[in-house]
């Protein structure tokens, strides 16, 4: 089905190239965040939070966020207030709908 190419003992499988990205409400949502001088996410990445994963993974890529991954929400959310009171900034959290979410707000 795709490409190969065996160099050296190693295997690289030849993919075809994304489109190109449509700019989307998530895209929105980090620029927002980004210009409110949020420069960090901490977080648990999901079923129903791809989308915005996907964008925050971009906005890592760029050095425009940095994203910290967690295990549970909760642990989350203490993060965020504890970078929050030692930097003097805003971090945001990342979480599943559901129990994430309140599981992050308890």
């Amino acid at each position: 089905m795709y490409p190969l190419d065996i160099r050296d003992g190693e295997i690289f499988v030849g993919l075809e190239a994304e489109p190109p990205h449509t700019h989307t409400v998530t895209d929105v949502m980090v620029e927002t965040m980004t210009n409110w001088g949020v420069q960090s996410v901490f977080g648990m990445v999901g079923h129903s939070n791809l989308g915005l994963a996907n964008v925050i993974q971009r906005s890592v890529i760029d050095k425009k966020l940095k994203y910290y991954g967690i295990r549970h929400e909760g642990v989350a959310a203490f993060a965020a207030s504890a970078y929050g009171k030692l930097t003097g900034k805003p971090a945001a959290c990342l979480t599943i709908v559901g129990p994430g979410a309140t599981n992050l707000m308890t």
